[in-house]
């Protein structure tokens, strides 16, 4: 749906259904289940897979705003006396952090161009 609009928003589009799925299940299985959706997105664009497998990794890594995001997540919900809703008051600053360095500093390293 976002191609047409650009790489950047290809990218925007793929960190935000990353970052959702992430949330919900493991970022690895996040990742296994986003990157064949990104290849052939960057592909169908004429885009190289670098930045885009780099950006859905970035944002598969960003499992910031629920306990059930990560295992590090529900092992420190119990000794740390913290509440579900206690994970969004610093995960939100750091989801916002991530989708920066996906959508905006991924392009810096590994640029959009085939060569």
């Amino acid at each position: 749906m976002v191609g047409p609009l650009g790489p950047y928003a290809l990218l925007a589009g793929l960190f935000l259904i990353t970052a959702v799925l992430g949330q919900l299940i493991s970022n690895m299985a996040t990742a296994l289940v986003v990157i064949p959706v990104a290849a052939a997105a960057s592909l169908d664009l004429g885009l190289s897979i670098q930045p885009v497998l780099m950006s859905v990794t970035v944002a598969a890594a960003a499992s910031f705003l629920t306990p059930v995001a990560t295992p590090v997540n529900m092992m420190i919900m119990g000794p740390g006396g913290y509440r579900f809703g206690d994970y969004w008051k610093l995960g939100l600053l750091m989801m916002v952090l991530f989708f920066v360095v996906a959508v905006f500093l991924v392009p810096v390293f590994w640029p959009f161009a085939r060569g």
